[in-house]
């Protein structure tokens, strides 16, 4: 038997993951590092008390199949700030892939970059909703005034 849950992601999360997997249902196997994370964050229901977690602005439901041997061994529970802390772990993972790719255009082959920022969200399917120019010359610019730090330090 399968089972399904939902938790809620960014739509720039689900767009990046649309890209790497299958996620019309996400399956939850521990194949790569989202089904990893996501696998070990799974618990019973339990009330837990501290401060409330503020997913208004994940805006995208992910679905997420598990199998019955994974339910009885792990729980059908993911805690909120774990969800937050995947959309994290998502972002992280554009932002880096995005600076790679900045990286790697602009040293092999010059030119313009707001042509490669474009082609990234192209190669990626996301759109100016999901990524703004805006917000990736700012990731370009702090990835590489970081390298710049670390190169003349």
């Amino acid at each position: 038997m399968i089972l399904e849950i939902k938790i809620e992601v960014l739509p720039l999360v689900k767009a990046f993951l649309r890209h790497k997997h299958p996620i019309t249902p996400f399956e939850l196997y521990r194949n790569n590092q989202y089904g990893i994370f996501l696998y070990n964050a799974l618990s019973h229901l339990k009330p837990v008390g501290g401060k409330k977690v503020n997913l208004a602005k994940y805006t995208e439901t992910l679905r997420l199949q598990l199998p019955e041997d994974t339910y009885s061994r792990q729980g059908l529970h993911i805690h909120p700030q774990k969800v937050v802390d995947f959309n994290n772990m998502v972002l992280y993972n554009l932002d880096e892939d995005f600076c790679n790719w900045m990286d790697v255009c602009t040293s092999i082959k010059g030119g313009k970059t707001q042509d490669y920022y474009f082609a990234f969200r192209e190669n990626y399917r996301l759109n100016e909703n999901n990524l703004t120019l805006k917000c990736m010359e700012k990731k370009w610019e702090r990835h590489r005034k970081r390298v710049n730090e670390r190169i003349y330090a």
